[in-house]
């Protein structure tokens, strides 16, 4: 009978729990975090139009992939980006450029030959969002044999900047575009011209 009613006095103690009373902190650590906040959200803001300037660009390229597609059997669209594009389409990371707080680049790419003398043509468009708010559109066209080297053809376009979300970015992603298309247009005649025959 003792056990009995020692366990059930036990059992009535389950179920609690302590607690911490942060009513006093909680308005004084947001005081002093208010300026960390205020930046993580403008910089989480930033990245969402920076995702829109993304979308944007996919609608703007659709006509220059759509154009490899009618020209060639087997395009790779929309591939993420090698080393080289890469290095072409971002932001060169050294002491003193820019931190770069989002990055998205794509490349399309037709080609013929055997993987070691594949001949290629490539066009990239990339994406950075610097930390000031800075959107950065860059792109390039590129023709001859990946692994051997030996370019027909290259182009490469100027970094052109605005503050992501704007209008002007706006703009210059439709005139970027519109650059690279010319390029492209222009990298095709050197593909097909340059492309040697195989035998049947």
């Amino acid at each position: 009978m003792a056990e009995v009613a020692a366990d059930l006095v036990a059992w009535r103690e389950l179920g609690k729990t302590a607690t911490i009373d942060v009513s006093d902190l909680a308005a004084a650590l947001r005081a002093k975090m208010e300026g960390e906040i205020a930046a993580e959200d403008l910089l989480e803001q930033r990245r969402e139009l920076a995702l829109g300037a993304v979308r944007r660009l996919q609608e703007l390229s659709r006509p220059s992939n759509d154009a490899l597609r009618a020209a060639h059997p087997r395009p790779q669209l929309d591939i993420i980006g090698d080393r080289y594009a890469r290095n072409v389409l971002h932001t060169p990371r050294h002491a003193g450029a820019p931190d770069v707080v989002f990055a998205y680049d794509r490349v399309s790419k037709i080609g013929s030959g055997d993987e070691a003398l594949r001949f290629e043509l490539s066009y990239g468009r990339g994406l950075d969002l610097t930390g000031d708010g800075t959107l950065v559109f860059r792109a390039f066209v590129l023709v001859g044999h990946e692994v051997v080297g030996g370019t027909r053809y290259s182009w490469e376009s100027e970094p052109l900047e605005a503050p992501v979300g704007s209008v002007d970015s706006d703009r210059k992603l439709e005139e970027g575009v519109t650059a690279l298309a010319e390029r492209l247009q222009a990298g095709l005649r050197v593909f097909v011209a340059d492309l040697p025959e195989r035998e049947r």
